[in-house]
């Protein structure tokens, strides 16, 4: 098995995403890949937990519990270069 490529407390499978940081308890991840992997719509990622619905990712809608994390994720990602 290949080990986990992301430092952060929650293993998180997308090859794609690039680790910021921790926030409170959630691990935070920068995708070029992007919403519905189209990588026009890149995303963060707040991570609070191991299953693979442990998340809050970026989107229209998104759960207040989590907004403070998600609003960490994307000061953190702003400035970051956008696929080509």
């Amino acid at each position: 098995m290949e080990p986990d490529k992301n430092p952060g407390r929650y293993h998180h499978a997308c090859p794609n995403c690039e680790y910021l940081g921790e926030y409170n308890e959630y691990d935070l991840f920068y995708c070029r890949q992007g919403k519905e992997h189209d990588p026009r719509k890149p995303m963060v990622v707040a991570r609070y937990g191991v299953a693979l619905e442990d998340q809050a990712c970026m989107s229209k809608t998104i759960d207040s519990k989590h907004q403070a994390a998600i609003d960490k994720a994307v000061r953190l990602a702003k400035g970051r270069p956008l696929p080509q």
